[in-house]
C-alpha cells in the first residue's frame, strides 16, 4: 500500500517552521514534518495482514469453516460468463462465484478446527500418487 490508511481517512501532513536564530529571527532554521506512516497505520495493516493469512488463498472465506470436513456440501456457487473476458481472451470466460455459504448456526456447532484431523482427504484420481 503507497498511502497510508490515516491519509485516506483525510488526515493531512503537517510541517512546523523553526524559527530559532536569535540574531535573525524572521530567518527560518528549520522544519519538523508529521510523520507519514502513524503507529495506528502499521497496526491497521499489521491486522490486516494477520486476518487476511486466516482465508483461503483460493476463495477468501475463512479457512476454520471452508476447510472444515463438516462444511461439505454446505457451500453453493454459481457458474456465470464474463463477457469483457470473453472478448479480450477470444474465448469463453466462465467464472464461478460463491451463493451460499454455511448458516452460522450450524458453522458454531462445528468441531474446532484441526488442520490435520478435521479436513478431508482429496478425492484420488488415476495416476495419482
Amino acid at each position: 500500500m503507497a498511502v497510508p490508511p490515516s491519509i485516506l481517512r483525510g488526515r493531512i501532513r503537517t510541517t512546523t517552521y523553526l524559527y530559532d536564530d536569535p540574531e535573525n529571527p524572521e530567518r527560518r532554521t528549520g522544519s519538523v514534518t508529521t510523520a507519514e506512516w502513524t503507529e495506528d497505520d502499521r497496526a491497521a495493516l499489521l491486522g490486516l495482514e494477520m486476518y487476511e493469512a486466516t482465508l483461503c488463498p483460493g476463495c477468501g472465506e475463512p479457512r476454520e469453516t471452508a476447510w472444515h470436513a463438516d462444511a461439505e456440501g454446505e457451500y453453493e456457487a454459481h457458474p456465470f460468463v464474463c463477457h469483457a473476458c470473453t472478448a479480450k481472451q477470444s474465448r469463453e470466460a466462465v467464472y464461478v462465484a460463491l451463493t451460499a455459504a454455511p448458516p452460522a448456526e450450524k458453522v458454531a456447532k462445528f468441531k474446532p478446527f484441526d488442520l490435520l484431523t478435521t479436513t478431508t482427504d482429496p478425492t484420488p484420481h488415476e495416476g495419482a500418487p
